[in-house]
């Protein structure tokens, strides 16, 4: 398993199928975002060929993730200590099954880390009324994330 905290940003790639792939950029001595996303664009342009690319390194994962990919990113790259890292996780509102398998098998990794996650696309308007509430944790929510879209897309086979 990957170790998610050694990447700046990590992606796990929606093809709409029920296996895939992921690939992410390995945190070095640079301390700012958009140099590594740069490198992450590099590693397969095809993808972002209908993102929306701008300036604000957020803006453009978020175009990005609202075509359906997840992406993971350490939001203190200056930080040298993990516990002192937050990381967002960047969600689709229509996972793949992959993709959520992938999720799953980050949890006891996850569960260590401080994170904040945020959904987008379709659903983001919906996760931002859960999201003000005062109790709300990113972690339970993730948990849920997972549950629910896998239960979706079983219950989608068996009607088929």
């Amino acid at each position: 398993m990957e170790d998610l905290g050694k990447y700046v940003f990590y992606v796990i790639i929606n093809n709409g199928e029920d296996n895939g792939y992921a690939y992410g950029v390995v945190k070095n001595k640079k301390y700012e975002h958009q140099s590594y996303l740069e490198t992450l664009i590099g590693i397969e342009p095809y993808f972002f060929e209908n993102v929306d690319i701008g300036y604000y390194w957020n803006k453009t994962i978020e175009s990005f993730v609202k075509m359906g990919n997840i992406t993971f990113v350490n939001s203190s790259i200056s930080l040298n200590d993990i516990d002192n890292n937050l990381y967002l996780l960047y969600l689709p509102s229509n996972p793949s099954l992959y993709q959520l398998n992938m999720l799953e098998s980050f949890l006891p990794q996850l569960e260590l880390m401080n994170i904040d996650v945020g959904v987008y696309g379709e659903l983001e308007e919906a996760f931002k009324e859960i999201r003000i509430s005062n109790d709300f944790n990113s972690f339970e929510y993730l948990k849920e994330y997972i549950f629910k879209n896998k239960s979706e897309i079983e219950s989608k086979r068996y009607i088929k």
